[in-house]
């Protein structure tokens, strides 16, 4: 499986059933997807979601495919972020432009240099 597959498969259930998720930019130094999805709004049966681009590090990627045994403790990490980002998400139904929602080293919820840093056994591992 390559990357731009095992992360969409990896966030597709921590959005909205009905989300649209595309990987938009995959051949340079990041892996982007867009994501949006279908509001309930009375009269407003088009209604999208504030698109929110999830963008993956070519750092990130990297280590994904350079060790791919840290890749559980990553993606526990990485699916623990966006649902947390999400918990907190704002759609106040106003045109917005896409916001972004960075996955690199420098943000512990990824880099598996950084985790085990943090704690060498992988465990609780901190989220920003």
């Amino acid at each position: 499986m390559n990357a731009t597959d095992h992360f969409h498969v990896l966030i597709k259930p921590l959005f909205p059933n009905n989300a649209h998720i595309k990987a938009i930019d995959e051949h340079t130094d990041q892996l982007v997807f867009r994501i949006d999805w279908r509001v309930a709004e009375k009269g407003r049966p088009a209604k999208r979601s504030r698109p929110i681009l999830l963008k993956i590090s070519r750092d990130v990627l990297d280590d994904y495919r350079d060790d791919p045994r840290s890749s559980r403790t990553m993606d526990a990490s990485i699916s623990a972020y966006i649902a947390g980002k999400l918990a907190s998400h704002i759609d106040d139904g106003v045109a917005a432009p896409a916001v972004e929602w960075h996955i690199a080293p420098d943000n512990t919820c990824a880099a598996p240099r950084a985790l085990l840093m943090q704690n060498p056994s992988g465990s609780g591992s901190k989220t920003k």
